[in-house]
């Protein structure tokens, strides 16, 4: 028991599988690297299984549209690694009074989404549209940008929209 909590620790994904499916806990602090990198789907998993808890993710150097993935698919925050100790117990508070918790230039990103204000391009159909147009296929695109596939292919089809596409290509 570390200062009134009951603390496990896990270093691999399916050892916090087996700790979610027999206890329940009111807040999971998932390291990014765990001990090797996750994507959004796993933070989807784990976010699935967790029930009530809440989760922080704990991260180091993490691309900015993963983090925001994360705290769109349920994640209550993200805090980096050299944080200070002051920094985690105020985010700890925030976030197991039911509050969420994302670092400054992340809030600021989230309000700011749009790149092109005359077709209201928002910076996730940007970071697909760049990426399709160096080549990169949807799998490809959902794997460097940590969006889900089914994310990669409603922003392309919120692109072809927006842009009067008929098609990928066009």
């Amino acid at each position: 028991s570390t200062q009134g909590y009951d603390v496990d620790w896990v270093l691999t994904r399916s050892e916090l599988q087996k700790k979610l499916d027999a206890a329940f806990y009111d807040l999971i602090l998932l390291d990014a690297r765990l001990p090797d990198p996750i994507g959004i789907k796993f933070v989807k998993q784990v976010i699935a299984s967790a029930g009530a808890a809440r989760i922080i993710l704990m991260a180091e150097e993490l691309s900015k549209e993963f983090l925001i993935s994360a705290i769109h698919e349920g994640a209550a925050g993200v805090i980096e690694k050299k944080s200070s100790l002051a920094v985690f117990c105020n985010v700890f508070a925030v976030v197991t009074a039911g509050g969420e918790y994302v670092p400054a230039q992340i809030a600021m990103e989230r309000k700011d989404d749009i790149v092109d204000a005359e077709l209201k391009i928002t910076k996730e159909e940007r970071a697909v549209l760049l990426r399709a147009s160096d080549g990169y296929s949807d799998k490809e695109i959902s794997l460097d940008t940590n969006f889900q596939l089914s994310r990669v292919k409603y922003l392309f089809m919120m692109l072809r929209q927006k842009l009067d596409a008929r098609n990928r290509a066009q």
